[in-house]
């Protein structure tokens, strides 16, 4: 039976989130290990940010030692608790698994160890097959000390490319996503200095032909930035038709959601923004006298624009708090974007509704976009709304919009009027003037 945890556990929660310190979160389940017990872990409703109410750290040297030499004394590997080579092998595991080791259970150690492709390049031997059978401790510091030196120079490669992106002022969503994507090319098994062996990864890897061509794109940028080049495969990205929800469907999702993320939902809807966009917003940028949301840092080197929105939401932003010149708070979109996922999946099983599962940020913009050019028929204010640079990425919404709204097409609305002020009521009102005859003007407009 595991033990409770100690009183210690708890402060950790009672003193917030780590990120935000915000004290608002939810339990998300007990995390069992072997030297504390059960540990309650938590998520943070404002960031998103997932911890633990203890905050002991395990002993990772011995339990790396333990694994490899088992049967023997844990300090032959060379390490002892709490020294520098504790803390070398504590980073060099958690650059490959992508976890925080010092708060993890023995397995998930023992794990992103089996998995680190070390490479002997004068031996062609593999360490990761042949740790098993090392029986001397000589041996097991020189796999030890090899490995390590290979994570901390791979590592070091792939800090210099951010370093360079961030000189060349890439914006820091691109830079996250490009260092992802190598670290992922790497957890692989890849080399980042062999490109035959990062072809090899790609044909093995199970994902859209879109998210290859990116990562191709990202490994050719790495290389130029290395002065290198390489024949790349070729992966054509394949355009695909944007999910369109019902409004309904839109609507559960803003009501049942946390009032920041409920408050973000409600700006894409009514605005057609990227989430990047949103997450940038300031106080500064909301006019509460006329009703208007500034566009102020575009994303994708959009337009800037200002545009038209609700008292509603006008009065739903008011309420946030403020805790920063930003007014969806400091964590970005990555942190936003996950604490949406697990509130979608609650709603999605409460409602009984597979489809909210499909329903992203960007559904929002192109459900908008497609709304608008149903209300319009104007393409040109369609994409002053987007702010797209090239109309040719706003024509996809009349196709979009003639799909969904083909049954409805041919059916009409029509009035006559023969004076100018009962014209205004009908354009007013969503009418669209069709030809005057006899003296009279002729209105319709589609059921």
């Amino acid at each position: 039976m595991d033990k409770p945890i100690k009183s210690a556990g708890g402060e950790k929660a009672s003193r917030g989130c780590p990120r935000c310190r915000s004290k608002r979160f939810w339990k998300d389940g007990l995390r069992k290990t072997k030297k504390y017990g059960s540990k309650q872990r938590f998520i943070c409703r404002d960031c998103g940010r997932r911890f633990s109410e203890s905050g002991e750290e395990v002993n990772i040297a011995g339990k790396v030692g333990k694994s490899l030499h088992s049967g023997k004394n844990n300090h032959e590997i060379g390490v002892a608790s709490g020294n520098a080579s504790d803390k070398k092998i504590d980073d060099c595991l958690s650059f490959f698994s992508g976890e925080n080791v010092s708060s993890h259970n023995v397995s998930i150690v023992e794990k992103s160890l089996n998995n680190l492709p070390f490479y002997n390049s004068k031996h062609q031997v593999c360490a990761q097959k042949d740790a098993k059978n090392l029986n001397t401790t000589t041996e097991i510091k020189t796999v030890a000390g090899e490995s390590q030196k290979i994570a901390q120079d791979i590592k070091g490669k792939i800090l210099e490319f951010a370093w360079h992106l961030k000189k060349q002022n890439a914006s820091d969503s691109t830079i996250r996503t490009f260092t992802c994507l190598l670290k992922k090319l790497v957890n692989n098994g890849a080399n980042l200095e062999d490109p035959e062996s990062i072809k090899e990864v790609l044909t093995k890897l199970t994902v859209s032909p879109n998210s290859k061509a990116l990562i191709v794109a990202t490994y050719t940028s790495f290389l130029k930035f290395q002065n290198r080049s390489w024949i790349p495969p070729k992966y054509k990205r394949q355009d695909k038709i944007p999910f369109i929800p019902q409004e309904a469907e839109l609507d559960a999702l803003i009501s049942g959601c946390s009032r920041i993320i409920s408050a973000i939902l409600l700006l894409l809807k009514e605005t057609g923004m990227r989430i990047g966009e949103a997450c940038r917003l300031k106080w500064t940028d909301i006019n509460t006298e006329n009703n208007t949301v500034a566009v102020n840092e575009p994303e994708k080197g959009s337009s800037p624009r200002i545009i038209k929105v609700s008292k509603q939401l006008i009065r739903v932003i008011e309420a946030l708090p403020r805790k920063s010149e930003k007014v969806f708070g400091k964590s970005n979109k990555t942190d936003k974007s996950h604490s949406f996922q697990r509130q979608r999946k609650w709603l999605s099983k409460k409602l009984s509704n597979p489809r909210l599962e499909k329903i992203t940020f960007h559904t929002f913009r192109h459900w908008k976009a497609t709304m608008e050019y149903h209300k319009t028929k104007d393409i040109v204010h369609v994409q002053r709304l987007l702010g797209h640079r090239n109309i040719q990425n706003t024509l996809r919404y009349i196709n979009l919009e003639q799909a969904i709204f083909k049954e409805t097409t041919d059916q009409f609305h029509v009035k006559v009027v023969d004076s100018i002020d009962d014209a205004c009521k009908l354009l007013e009102v969503g009418y669209e003037f069709v030809l005057e005859m006899n003296g009279k003007k002729l209105f319709r407009k589609i059921k």
